[in-house]
């Protein structure tokens, strides 16, 4: 099997080249290449099964990215008077030597991945011998592969040549060996017969030299967003290094330079050549698209065209409300189902003030483990203060000095509920919004600043919205507005714009904005659950499908936002769904205007998401559960998403699954199955599943990029109407025992908040 450019070699890169640099993997580059501009690292896609001959290629191309100048590589092609395969020789001898000094532990893979490609034929064709090359093969061999390879030099001029190249330090340095190297290559070919001093010329290559390194400044002026490629192999550069020289040259020089290029052969230098075809064979380089390793980032979220407010929110809903209650006034007076729908209020207040048990409950645990956890940060220092209370005792006691206890302060908690507002959840949301207004009561209780929001693609996307004699563009600009996402080169997009993040709850609202808030909450849950939602039609809050990853996008705008404006320590995001998002990022912007490359064109493994703040890089053929159905793209991409949002903001986050697919207390197989894998091959498994639900009443699962994954059968979050049922002939264990399951009912179906104000502590 291959060995994977990322994981370990990716950490290499990035660890050999002192910098959190990019290191991209192309199926398409021949050689590696390095932007210096935007800081990207790229390595073709080499099919390797030895360590040590990665190590040796990503160390050298990590020698390029820190000391081949860019500047002075593209100085040295235009003028075409240096041979290409030779300045190839040089400079490579300059970085590998450099790297090789700098970390003294990578020449043992040098030394024996250039041992292993040479057995494998990298460098000359079977049956040829090392000694029977001329001296720029030779001097090739030899830097390569190292002094103890034995490489012969077989007068004293090729061993000043050979010295010569190995004290090279600094790019003139590169130029002066270059222009002795080519005059001994031509000196000892026949055709050509002028014998001239190449040491006459030395230092005026390039005049103006500035030496240095990449920690000794930067030069500037280099604009370019392309890739550029490394010196060593196609001819272009690496790192901006400070080593900066003037690419102005004598006209004598300039005159000798070209004489000497019209009599030097392009193959040359052979070896490097047939070394360098080599590597070209070990790439996976394809024109079908479908072959190509795909990079994409995030794209903004316009939250001005995106989030609607909660002010907006209850302002729309009161008005469809007063609307509703106009047309529907007859239907509600003489429909059988009236009493659910005009007695809402009365519902809402005895729910309400049944729920302050367990909102009380759950402050008085919330406290408590809050002066727990503070407790154990509690320190004791000596204040350096004698305490004369116990000086009588210094003969015989050291400890005479006063106490101080040191209280750190508390952390500062917060949470955002993201809520799923599609169709699947009608049968159940009346009982979610429970949930959600319970945890919304405590939180608010507390004072923990929270958010709520639901994600839709319903808001205003119906064509009934659509006026008279509107065209279809008017009208997506007028109930869309400006462009929900800010796309740029290098983001994923998405295929539609009618994204909404709907901001339900807030711990800015006051009481009164809450509390109304949570009366149309109730109503729409109620109307939704009881299947009455064909008489109160909400329009733009109907259920739709389910833009996950749309809204996870969005966090990575609005959690920022949140912890600095709260200024939270501990962030805790909630994610609550029936099941996985049904849109996706399906495009990748590869050029400024309208050109687009689809993420579907990138098989398992060739998908990676990109950080451009931490620098990290999410591979999307990670995303999968080993024992589990290989997943579609939106809940790869969701768990990528989340992997990103958790390194970025450091955010513990929680996923909440309804199972109505049993309809009852029970997990189903199904769902378990999607999960953990068949229960054929994770028994186990299920059967844990099983126990912990019946115990608890959901089961934890390990889910990518969650802290904690909870399944949740809809029946453990109904509301269940329980009596203490005790009579004279109980016994007192039977009463204890209905006291307990009295007891249990009460709390237990209240699942999702206790389970969230454990997480929250």
């Amino acid at each position: 099997m291959a060995v994977s450019m990322f994981g370990s070699k990716e950490q290499l890169a990035k660890l050999l080249a002192t910098e959190d640099i990019h290191v991209r993997i192309n199926k398409e580059l021949g050689t590696a290449a390095f932007d210096t501009k935007n800081r990207i690292l790229y390595l073709p896609d080499w099919s390797l099964k030895d360590k040590d001959v990665l190590d040796l290629l990503t160390g050298h191309e990590v020698g390029h990215a820190l000391w081949t100048l860019n500047d002075n590589w593209q100085a040295a092609a235009k003028q075409e008077l240096y041979h290409k395969g030779i300045l190839n020789i040089v400079e490579d001898a300059r970085i590998e030597k450099k790297i090789k000094r700098k970390y003294p532990g990578i020449t043992k893979q040098f030394v024996k991945g250039y041992k292993k490609l040479a057995n494998d034929n990298f460098f000359w064709k079977a049956g040829e011998q090392p000694e029977d090359f001329d001296f720029i093969n030779r001097l090739n061999l030899h830097f390569k592969m190292g002094a103890l390879s034995g490489i012969p030099f077989y007068d004293a001029d090729e061993q000043a040549l050979v010295d010569m190249v190995a004290d090279v330090e600094s790019w003139q340095d590169v130029l002066d060996a270059t222009i002795a190297l080519m005059s001994y290559a031509a000196d000892n070919m026949d055709e050509y017969d002028e014998d001239w001093d190449p040491m006459e010329f030395r230092g005026l290559g390039a005049p103006g030299e500035s030496n240095g390194d990449r920690n000794e400044g930067t030069a500037e002026g280099d604009e370019s967003n392309a890739p550029k490629g490394s010196a060593g192999d196609d001819g272009q550069d690496g790192n901006d290094n400070g080593d900066t020289v003037s690419s102005d040259i004598s006209a004598d020089l300039k005159e000798k330079l070209e004489d000497l290029m019209s009599m030097l052969p392009d193959d040359l230098a052979s070896t490097q050549d047939r070394f360098d075809e080599k590597m070209e064979e070990l790439t996976n380089s394809s024109e079908e698209k479908r072959d190509q390793i795909v990079y994409f980032s995030l794209p903004e979220a316009n939250l001005k065209t995106i989030l609607l407010g909660y002010k907006d929110c209850l302002k729309e809903m009161q008005q469809k409300q007063i609307d509703i209650e106009t047309s529907n006034k007859e239907v509600y007076s003489d429909s059988p189902h009236a009493p659910c729908v005009v007695d809402y209020l009365e519902k809402f207040t005895k729910f309400k003030n049944s729920s302050q048990k367990i909102i009380n409950y759950m402050v008085k645990e919330f406290e408590r483990k809050k002066a727990a956890k503070e407790y154990r940060r509690e320190s004791i220092s000596k204040t350096g203060v004698l305490d004369v209370n116990k000086l009588y005792s210094y003969k015989y006691n050291e400890d005479i000095f006063l106490k101080k206890i040191l209280k750190p302060d508390g952390k500062n908690h917060g949470m955002i509920m993201l809520v799923d507002w599609s169709g699947s959840m009608n049968q159940h949301l009346h009982d979610t919004i429970k949930q959600m207004l319970t945890l919304v009561w405590f939180c608010n209780k507390v004072n923990i600043p929270f958010e709520v929001y639901a994600f839709s693609n319903n808001y205003r996307s119906q064509e009934k919205y659509r006026k008279e004699d509107e065209s279809q563009e008017t009208w997506a600009k007028r109930v869309i507005g400006s462009q929900p996402w800010i796309e740029k080169v290098g983001n994923a997009c998405f295929d539609r714009d009618n994204f909404k993040l709907l901001n339900f709850f807030s711990s800015r609202m006051n009481a009164s904005q809450l509390n109304n808030m949570a009366k149309i909450m109730w109503r729409i849950g109620q109307g939704f659950s009881n299947r009455y939602y064909h008489q109160e039609e909400w329009g733009n809050f109907e259920l739709g499908a389910t833009p996950l990853v749309e809204g996870l996008v969005t966090m990575n705008k609005i959690i920022p936002m949140f912890k600095n404006y709260h200024k939270i320590d501990k962030m805790n995001l909630i994610v609550l769904s029936d099941g996985d998002g049904n849109t996706e990022l399906g495009s990748v912007k590869t050029v400024e205007g309208s050109e687009y490359m689809s993420t579907r064109y990138a098989t398992r493994g060739n998908l990676f998401l990109e950080d451009p703040l931490t620098k990290r890089t999410y591979n999307m053929a990670d995303m999968h559960e080993e024992d589990g159905y290989w997943p579609r793209a939106s809940k790869m991409q969701e768990r990528a998403i989340l992997c990103l949002l958790k390194d970025r903001y450091d955010l513990n986050v929680v996923g909440i699954f309804l199972d109505s697919s049993a309809n009852g207390k029970a997990l189903s197989a199904r769902t378990l199955r999607s999960f953990i894998g068949h229960k054929y091959f994770n028994k186990e498994g299920h059967d844990k599943a099983r126990k912990e639900c019946r115990k608890t009443g959901c089961a934890g699962v390990n889910q990518i990029g969650y802290n904690e994954y909870y399944i949740v059968p809809t029946g453990t979050i109904r509301e269940v109407e329980t009596s203490l049922d005790v009579d004279r002939t109980m016994t007192v264990g039977k009463i204890t025992n209905a006291f307990k399951k009295q007891q249990s009912n009460k709390f237990g179906n209240k699942i999702l908040v206790n389970r969230m104000m454990d997480i929250i502590c």
